[in-house]
């Protein structure tokens, strides 16, 4: 089938000669050569294979062009070092926003409470995250960018009672590997040390001025996979998905400050506070978290605390539907499923609740090692799993809306007898035109003074 290969390049040349334009994309060579023609739909993503007689004729419908592949490139070899890491870097840098969440995750299981994030150029520039952990010793700084050197786990059997934020070792390797990195930390009782990483490639570790704690300062995100940066959105975009993590992680941990700001400008603080409510309070505003209603439920494996919103402000794309297992913020359909159903008969089809879901369960019970970037887990048990967040938010919606149609009911009730007073003057819910004094048993009505004409 294929000896007319030296006709097809010659008949190729000819065809580009003539014409700038090039609408499709080459040929293979022998062994295993498909010829791919421009006209027709189907044939641009689903290789085709042409007698000499039908490819001739095809050429004369559309343009093609020639492009001689390796007739190697099929047999098996090592992929270089610098192409593995940048592999794997793929698979858990995303984008910023993930760089950001492994490590406020790293500072977190550091022991912080306090972690103070600084963004540039909406992460590409420069990314710098400062926390009062316990900080790392100079040994510890050397092995932090090797692929799974971690202080989480020691062995497989580890995976399955996972209860730290981070546990593979991969993060700080895959960030190190596509960016510029300095790691600057100190432990109690040990000088500061200092290590810098550029593109995977590091250096000494030499001593630093430093508090206790850890600087994580990433510059020039993606310099080295200009192809990764491309597909990235725009700055806004960007800085909008930054934003929602931390605050979607500052959710989980009331008990830590949290600092963000974009351009030497703040736009979240977060301080420690009592309980998650006034954390939400912090990130969505008083009005929103005093609205919303708890849902609470404890079975003997797990147990389950939500905060989800009113059925009369559920919206068709709620801004929050966060879940967190074991104050790991995932996603899950099986709980996101238990939550509509819940609320199946408050709502129409297209409009969902917002929800803040807490479940506190055995790790023993749950496979956080399914997704390269842990966003999304497994449980041994989905049903158990539905029943009890199903049931949790259900009780927790109807004695909420009883109590509120109760304090609604009571707010309408005036406490005197007022089946006297004229009907224009009589209190209601609505503003009254006169202000109203409801003083014990009595009801005293304020009227304007009579208006005299001249």
């Amino acid at each position: 089938m294929w000896p007319f290969f030296a006709e097809v390049a010659e008949l190729v040349d000819a065809l580009d000669s003539g014409s700038s334009e090039r609408k499709l994309v080459g040929v293979r060579v022998p062994p295993s050569a498909f010829f791919l023609c421009s006209h027709r739909p189907q044939w641009r993503s689903t290789p085709h294979l042409f007698t000499k007689s039908t490819f001739l004729a095809q050429c004369t419908k559309g343009r093609i062009y020639f492009h001689p592949m390796n007739t190697h490139a099929r047999s098996i070899m090592l992929l270089a070092p610098e192409v593995i890491e940048k592999i794997a870097a793929g698979e858990v840098i995303e984008r910023p926003a993930s760089v950001l969440k492994e490590l406020i995750e790293n500072a977190i299981d550091a022991g912080s409470s306090h972690i103070s994030i600084r963004i540039e150029d909406a992460g590409f520039g420069l990314i710098s995250i400062t926390d009062n952990g316990g900080g790392m010793s100079a040994a510890d700084l050397k092995l932090c960018p090797v692929r799974y050197a971690t202080s989480k786990i020691r062995t497989a059997d580890d995976l399955f009672s996972v209860g730290t934020m981070g546990f593979r070792g991969e993060a700080m390797a895959s960030i190190c590997a596509v960016s510029n990195c300095t790691i600057t930390s100190k432990p109690l009782n040990e000088e500061a040390a200092s290590i810098t990483i550029n593109g995977g490639v590091p250096g000494q570790v030499v001593p630093a001025a430093h508090t206790m704690g850890t600087t994580v300062v990433v510059r020039d995100l993606f310099f080295n996979v200009p192809a990764r940066k491309k597909f990235m959105k725009t700055a806004r975009g960007e800085k909008m998905a930054i934003q929602a993590m931390v605050e979607a992680v500052a959710v989980a941990f009331p008990a830590i400050h949290f600092v963000l700001g974009f351009d030497g400008k703040v736009e979240l603080d977060a301080p420690i506070v009592a309980d998650v409510r006034s954390r939400i309070a912090d990130i969505a505003g008083f009005l929103f978290a005093k609205e919303l209603i708890q849902c609470e439920y404890s079975g003997e494996t797990m147990s389950v605390l939500a905060y989800v919103s009113r059925p009369d402000h559920a919206t068709v794309r709620p801004r929050f539907q966060n879940l967190y297992v074991n104050l790991r913020r995932v996603d899950n359909d099986t709980v996101t499923a238990a939550v509509r159903e819940a609320f199946a008969k408050f709502l129409g089809f297209r409009f969902r609740p917002a929800f803040f879901c807490f479940l506190d369960i055995d790790p023993m019970h749950v496979d956080v090692n399914v997704h390269p970037t842990k966003k999304l887990i497994k449980f041994d048990d989905d049903r158990l799993i539905f029943k009890s967040v199903y049931t949790a938010v259900r009780m927790g919606l109807e004695e909420g809306l009883e109590i509120r149609q109760d304090l609604s009911l009571q707010e309408q009730i005036p406490q005197g007898d007022t089946s006297t007073l004229p009907a224009d003057t009589k209190p209601s819910v609505s503003n009254q035109p006169y202000p109203v004094s409801v003083l014990s048993h009595e009801v005293s009505v304020f009227e304007p003074p009579n208006l005299v004409t001249l």
